[in-house]
């Protein structure tokens, strides 16, 4: 009875150790993310290849999350850098962070999906955003994408350049490779 009671309850643990079929784990193996702003004198692009995600896909519905250091932005000017950690409260909130959450399937060459994006302490949704995505053999998969967010929205006031403020209108560029990780890594 003592040896039924035994193999019953390890039955149970490897059951509930396993994990559940259908899962998919993904991992963000590198991207590139980058900011537009637009003055009336000129355009201005900033760039950061510090990015870090991971997602979930249970068979219905996938979550990514995916952050990045506000310091990691570069431009071509160290002034304007220094001045945008100013403007994003870079200090008080070091990370930007999205979070997707998106149809489980990967059957067309695009999914659509509902962001939420915190940056400055403040989240802001954006939903029905489309991101292209290429199988790029195997587990990889390159996705890319833009979402254009209000940075009002997230309480910074548009730096000014020669009295003038840049548009509160900024183009945010997604380009990435994530990896399928095999079963049972997390």
């Amino acid at each position: 009875m003592r040896a039924l009671v035994l193999a019953a309850f390890f039955c149970c643990v490897s059951v509930v150790g396993a994990p559940a079929a259908g899962i998919k784990r993904w991992k963000l193996e590198r991207s590139t993310v980058s900011y537009i702003v637009k003055h009336p004198f000129h355009r201005s692009r900033g760039e950061s290849t510090t990015v870090r995600g991971r997602g979930k896909c249970d068979g219905e519905r996938c979550k990514f999350l995916v952050a990045a250091p506000i310091v990691s932005f570069v431009s071509k000017d160290r002034n304007r850098d220094i001045r945008m950690l100013k403007a994003m409260k870079a200090g008080a909130y070091p990370l930007v962070s999205v979070s997707a959450n998106l149809p489980d399937d990967l059957s067309r060459n695009y999914v659509i999906a509902d962001l939420e994006v915190e940056l400055a302490g403040v989240k802001s949704k954006y939903p029905q955003v489309r991101f292209e995505i290429e199988d790029s053999g195997g587990a990889f998969y390159h996705v890319s994408g833009a979402v254009s967010i209000d940075i009002r929205e997230f309480g910074i006031d548009a730096p000014m350049f020669f009295m003038l403020p840049i548009s509160a209108s900024v183009s945010i560029e997604i380009d990435a490779v994530w990896r399928i990780l095999p079963e049972g890594v997390k």
